[in-house]
């Protein structure tokens, strides 16, 4: 008799189809929309400012126009406009951070005007910490409706429209967080074996090396 033989494969990497509802509008307006949506990183580079036609879409995908990198406790400037504004409206902003396909989570409303009569709405959006949050290519939906009404990333919605966009999570890594926090960098004490903080080294008579020969 012939021992049967097995193979065991063991499967490292994987792929993670999402299937994000389509938001239900039952009417539109030029007037309840969105026309222009922007997103900036604390030093004003612009990772997103996509201008979208007054049109009768209740929603639209623009996943595919640009994917704004951000990263793990980074704050980012959001800014919605529109461009009449005969009727008051509230906007609200929604990010998937644990990509698990839905807006539904605990801090994935990311903007909530309440009702206004002007043509802007920002927010400042903070990234979760990795704890919160996943690494990965995720979605950020904008939404408008009118006054008061109900505004739901999937609806039903009254009047309104919705708009999508792509963005890559990720970790920036060590060096780049030191070269955007001075704070964060002057708390360093050793890399690679290096002190790089003087008064320690000088507490222990050790060789001293700037931190700044690590970032470069």
């Amino acid at each position: 008799m012939k021992a049967t033989k097995r193979k065991k494969i063991i499967k490292n990497k994987y792929v993670i189809v999402l299937d994000y509802c389509i938001p239900l509008v039952n009417m539109v307006s030029t007037d309840v929309a969105v026309n222009n949506v922007k997103v900036t990183d604390k030093s004003g580079k612009i990772l997103i400012d996509n201008m979208s036609p007054n049109t009768t879409d209740a929603y639209s995908d623009f996943t595919d126009v640009r994917v704004m990198k951000m990263t793990y406790g980074a704050s980012y400037d959001l800014t919605i406009d529109r461009k009449s504004t005969s009727n008051t409206v509230n906007y609200k902003t929604w990010i998937d951070w644990n990509i698990d396909g839905d807006f539904d989570d605990a801090n994935e409303e990311v903007l909530s005007s309440g009702p206004i009569t002007g043509s802007t709405a920002t927010s400042k959006i903070v990234v979760p910490a990795l704890a919160n949050s996943f690494e990965g290519k995720t979605r950020m939906r904008v939404g408008v409706s009118y006054g008061s009404f109900a505004n739901t990333p999937c609806g039903v919605n009254q009047v309104g429209e919705f708009e999508d966009y792509a963005i890559q999570l990720a970790n920036k890594g060590w060096k780049k967080a030191c070269a955007d926090s001075n704070e964060l960098k002057l708390g360093l004490n050793v890399i690679s074996g290096k002190v790089v903080y003087k008064g320690v080294a000088e507490a222990f008579n050790l060789e001293y090396t700037e931190v700044d020969s690590f970032l470069n």
